[in-house]
């Protein structure tokens, strides 16, 4: 994340005053609240992949956590889209920005397919148990598990459980079934599916859902 003014972040319990004017935001899994004040705040999104060329360091080592980008990225790719992300039309950032991701990513993930069938596994819900996700790559768990740690940044489990809870409270969303809609989508009942919930919000469904309206 790229701000032009002063910025905070809370992630689960866990919160950072003062962000640096170009924070790297690990993989999450609890709900961050970002609070920015200036006239621009630009966000890039890495996928497992992306952060794996471009990082080049291990997703867990930084889970649920933020640090000035400039302490682990190149301090010269970090002052560079700093500057870029100084403009005021904000349709012609993401040409600004591009070039410069692309120019950085130089370092590719000898697991390459496996992380990219593993995303393909969560994205699309292809499994439901982690052990399984072996299954479908045609490789040992362990190694399934020791990829999905250093590139996502958590166990295949919890990268399957969150995917499993968004899809759920997107359907929960988009219905007017309120829980027992979001329990036909994976989950036993409704407890089990407010569950979750806690794990991944801090909250309820329907208290995360009052805030964000």
């Amino acid at each position: 994340m790229i701000v032009t003014g002063e910025a905070s972040a809370l992630i689960g319990n866990r919160r950072y005053d003062g962000l640096a004017p170009v924070v790297l935001f690990g993989p999450t899994s609890r709900a961050t609240r970002l609070v920015c004040t200036g006239p621009q705040v630009v966000t890039i999104c890495l996928s497992a992949l992306g952060w794996a060329t471009l990082v080049g360091r291990s997703a867990a080592a930084l889970a649920d956590r933020a640090v000035a980008a400039g302490d682990v990225l190149d301090p010269r790719l970090v002052a560079a889209l700093h500057e870029a992300a100084q403009f005021d039309d904000r349709s012609c950032i993401a040409e600004r920005l591009d070039p410069l991701l692309a120019k950085a990513r130089c370092v590719t993930p000898a697991d390459e397919s496996l992380v990219r069938g593993l995303e393909s596994i969560i994205n699309e819900g292809l499994v439901c148990v982690a052990e399984a996700a072996g299954v479908e790559l045609g490789v040992a768990s362990h190694v399934v598990r020791r990829s999905a740690l250093r590139h996502f940044g958590y166990p295949p489990k919890v990268l399957l459980n969150r995917r499993r809870f968004v899809h759920a409270m997107e359907r929960m969303i988009l219905s007017d079934r309120g829980y027992s809609e979001a329990a036909r989508h994976g989950y036993f009942d409704a407890s089990h599916f407010i569950r979750d919930a806690k794990r991944f919000l801090g909250m309820t469904p329907r208290r995360f859902l009052a805030l964000a309206g």
